[in-house]
């Protein structure tokens, strides 16, 4: 795509002329050449459509390549594209010279620049070899940054490497202030030097320290964000240090417009009232580290000792049962959702898993800290049935609205006897009666069909053994029971991931003294709207990666 955006430059007439430092500052018009076309009265006579709804339409294009050719008709058309085809920029390490020489010799430009990213690049040895012209353009690139006053998005995948390009890039990223959106990678030394300068009213910062690769030189403390304190309002971090927070014993910078925190880490040296003391008006707090992990024991009791109010705001927990349990929350939370129960996600973890009952109890006594009212909870069913545990999982609740990701209902063996979804469905049934739901949205997923059994029988043939169990279940009937079985259930959604059979979408209703019940079969429009208006409008259809990394 950026091969495109400077090759259209060269196609609209934009030569680089190679600046020089007598010439560098000066403004060149930016008015195409005596070469570019104009139209003639005749032609400009000839629109079919009026100007007002041309450049309306114009404004909709998303492929540069149309709105360059759009730009060769005429001058009109050439400067109301220019803000299109410059508002996102995308720097390759090969580009960084071509880009700053068009910036210089076109420094009206540089306004409309809305959003940059820069590629992973090389060190500044790159450029070492490369010729004067190459190093004089390097040197000015920051002259060229300081000029982009409308810069409301900056992400830089390397960023360390891309601010060892000159010492002064750091100053002039600093003398910015529209930055809305920051999205570093790489996060190291210079980085957070960066961040301590900025002056931009940040409201959504994307930070990966990529510690995970061995350096564990770089320290981080929430003071690092002081600037924005005023104004952030998300904030993502991926493998800060593991002490990040270990220097935040007195609390002396908070941050209360924050509503979202998302924390991709192996562990957290901090308790749930330092976080919240930290960030106290949070609404949505994630942990994303997913790989199996051991549970602090003592870390839970320390949690739980501590009787202070943590969240009076906390809406939403994305987060397994095992960070749920260790940070023993002191506040009511109305959806915990990416609640995970069963075995290992990853089996290459070198990081034991609690016993299967353990982990079930650390469900229970999660549910009795937060007392949610709507969850969202894969199960893992495979060492939950061998262990005849299917029955034991929920414990009595208030939760209303219950979303569950049933996988790998059968066991991973052959055995045509050990694959019958009714049994395990109509335990499950024991678990939801403990509960006043009145919305239960199931999604059967068997992601053990082809995975466990590779070399016993061809993968179609294997395939067709594993959901023949799913086929011949009667969802029609399992969905009377829940009826007859959950006094305050309202609506039912039964999902095949597969599609091993249709999705099943009905409404209940109770009538008269007796309360008869009454089961009505909704179309796939009136269920997925019925979805779409709970808090699980993305469980429907095949399951999909929930977390959004703030891209």
């Amino acid at each position: 795509m950026h091969y495109r955006l400077f090759a259209g430059f060269r196609r609209l007439g934009w030569h680089f002329a190679e600046p020089s430092s007598r010439d560098a500052g000066k403004s060149v018009s930016l008015m195409p050449s005596s070469n570019d076309p104009v139209p003639s009265n005749s032609i400009v006579s000839s629109l079919v459509l009026p100007w007002d709804i041309l450049l309306y339409t114009m404004s909709f294009l998303r492929d540069q390549r149309s709105i360059i050719r759009m730009m060769h008709t005429c001058r009109t058309l050439f400067n109301h594209g220019l803000p299109l085809l410059v508002e996102d920029c995308f720097l390759a390490e090969e580009i960084i010279p071509f880009f700053t020489r068009f910036m210089l010799n076109h420094p009206e430009c540089s306004s409309l620049v809305r959003r940059m990213e820069i590629a992973k690049i090389s060190t500044k040895e790159s450029y070492v070899g490369e010729d004067e012209r190459t190093r004089f353009l390097i040197g000015q690139l920051p002259d060229v940054i300081r000029s982009m006053t409308n810069l409301q998005k900056l992400r830089c995948h390397d960023l360390d490497d891309f601010l060892e390009l000159n010492s002064k890039l750091i100053g002039a990223f600093a003398s910015l202030a529209t930055i809305k959106v920051i999205q570093f990678n790489n996060l190291g030394i210079l980085g957070q030097m960066l961040l301590t300068k900025l002056s931009s009213p940040v409201e959504k910062a994307v930070l990966d320290f990529n510690v995970a690769d061995g350096d564990w030189t770089v320290e981080f403390s929430p003071e690092t964000l002081k600037n924005f304190a005023g104004s952030l309002q998300e904030l993502y971090m991926t493998y800060p240090p593991s002490d990040a927070f270990k220097h935040h014993s007195t609390i002396q910078w908070q941050y209360p417009r924050v509503h979202s925190l998302h924390l991709d880490l192996l562990c957290l040296n901090l308790t749930p009232y330092q976080l919240a003391s930290i960030f106290p008006g949070l609404r949505f707090l994630e942990f994303r580290y997913s790989d199996a992990r051991q549970v602090r024991d003592s870390q839970r009791q320390q949690n739980e000792q501590d009787q202070r109010i943590t969240w009076t705001s906390l809406d939403k927990l994305s987060c397994d049962v095992c960070w749920a349990y260790e940070l023993a929350f002191k506040c009511t939370v109305r959806y915990w959702c990416n609640a995970y129960i069963g075995d290992a996600a990853s089996t290459s973890s070198s990081q034991p898993q609690p016993p299967m009952r353990t982990l079930i109890e650390y469900f229970q006594a999660v549910i009795g800290d937060i007392r949610p009212l709507h969850l969202d909870v894969l199960i893992r069913l495979s060492t939950i049935k061998k262990e005849g545990l299917v029955g034991d999982i929920f414990p009595p609740s208030g939760i209303t609205h219950l979303h569950v990701d049933l996988c790998d209902p059968a066991s991973a063996t052959v055995d045509v006897s050990d694959r019958d979804l009714s049994k395990v469905m109509d335990n499950m049934i024991v678990n939801f009666e403990r509960s006043p739901l009145q919305l239960l949205s199931i999604r059967i997923r068997a992601d053990n069909v082809v995975r466990h059994w590779p070399f016993i029988l061809p993968q179609t043939a294997v395939y067709a053994l594993g959901v023949t169990y799913i086929t011949r279940w009667d969802a029609e009937a399992y969905a009377e029971r829940l009826a007859q079985r959950l006094p305050h259930l309202q609506h039912l959604c039964i999902q095949f991931a597969q599609k091993e059979q249709p999705d099943g979408f009905w409404s209940v209703s109770r009538e008269g003294a007796g309360k008869m019940v009454s089961l009505k079969k909704l179309t796939q429009e009136e269920g997925v709207k019925v979805l779409h208006a709970s808090p699980f409008a993305g469980k429907i259809g095949e399951p999909q990666d929930d977390y959004d990394y703030g891209d």
